[in-house]
């Protein structure tokens, strides 16, 4: 593992036979490589788990065809993407992660409410038909039905075991399916809002899965979507924190790439907006996950901390590391203040009729 603590964006031109899976383009500029051994550390410290870690290498060199995956970011519409452009599949998820939760109350939430909200009647709200994709454990259908969205009017796909569980158990229909693999006639023309929260980063084949929405969607619906901060994302590179590692995020999106693509297949925007946050939880993340990508290098003392078993000694360890670090980092949480830099981006598209 050769990477130093402080990462910086190779950014220059390359060659490669590649091109954006949004706009075409053949100008691209290198950010980084990485290797298949560098992708598994950042979701697994062989450390700590050398056997599972190994699984996760072979893996990823499945999904890639290769030992190696290149970030581009194209000239044109700055849409940056792993080449190989493989998302991870259901293996892929079950190794990378333990999920046994998702973030409650997210901001894209609280705006997808208040928008539909203020666009269409409560009373036109109950007869709305909502397609969710990757609903994690169903926070987001919580906030809207019953109050403003009938349950039976609500389809939600879902991967993770626990996730399926929480949604069913309220009530709610919930298919362990991609949502491309929706082809059923019932579905054809079904849903008058799609929603992709912190979904569309983890896709690959972006022709597909819009001319998949246009075959779910009526004439006008509306599409949701949030993804990650391409602001954050940037800073958080080139600072020293954790990289957007494939084949996890694949994509990084901004409001040009969803202007050319959605154009491209009869979406306008409506809205875009990114979330602003306060400084505190914004220095917090930030310091965690400099830590996190400090633990990814051997013999770093962030990664003999990370790989101590005993979770009480290794929080306490982990508390003191990071009370320690945070005087070093004061001038990027100030930056970062400065520049208003939130965790998401937001997008509201409509269907041309």
């Amino acid at each position: 593992m050769k990477r130093t603590r402080e990462f910086r964006y190779v950014n220059r031109p390359y060659s490669s036979g590649a091109s954006c899976p949004v706009c075409y383009g053949k100008d691209l500029l290198l950010l980084y490589e990485i290797d298949s051994r560098e992708a598994a550390q950042h979701f697994i410290l062989r450390e700590v788990n050398n056997g599972k870690f190994a699984e996760l290498v072979e893996h990823i060199e499945r999904l890639w065809q290769s030992s190696n995956c290149k970030v581009f970011r194209c000239a044109g519409c700055s849409f940056c993407f792993a080449f190989p452009f493989a998302a991870g599949d259901k293996k892929f998820y079950a190794l990378a992660y333990e999920r046994t939760g998702y973030p409650p109350d997210k901001w894209e939430y609280k705006v997808t409410t208040e928008f539909l909200i203020g666009r269409i009647s409560r009373k036109e709200l109950q007869n709305v038909s909502l397609l969710e994709v990757g609903a994690g454990d169903g926070d987001f259908i919580r906030r809207i039905s019953p109050s403003a969205i009938r349950k039976e009017n609500i389809l939600a796909t879902e991967y993770s075991g626990y996730g399926i569980r929480e949604i069913r158990k309220f009530g709610v229909e919930c298919v362990e399916k991609d949502v491309r693999d929706l082809r059923d006639g019932k579905y054809r023309g079904a849903f008058g809002v799609l929603c992709l929260f912190q979904v569309l980063e983890h896709l690959d084949d972006l022709d597909g899965l819009f001319c998949q929405l246009n075959f779910l969607a009526k004439n006008e619906s509306l599409l949701f979507i949030s993804v990650p901060s391409d602001e954050q994302i940037a800073y958080n590179e080139q600072h020293g924190a954790l990289l957007d590692m494939p084949p996890n995020h694949i994509g990084r999106w901004n409001r040009e790439c969803f202007q050319i693509i959605g154009e491209r297949h009869g979406w306008k925007i409506l809205d875009h907006r990114y979330e602003r946050e306060r400084l505190l939880p914004l220095a917090r993340r930030f310091l965690v996950y400099r830590y996190l990508q400090t633990t990814q290098v051997p013999g770093t003392i962030a990664n003999r901390i990370r790989s101590i078993r005993d979770r009480y000694r290794r929080r306490l360890l982990e508390i003191a590391y990071l009370g320690i670090s945070a005087p070093l980092a004061i001038p990027h949480f100030l930056a970062m203040k400065i520049l208003g830099i939130g965790d998401s981006q937001w997008v509201c598209l409509q269907r041309e009729a």
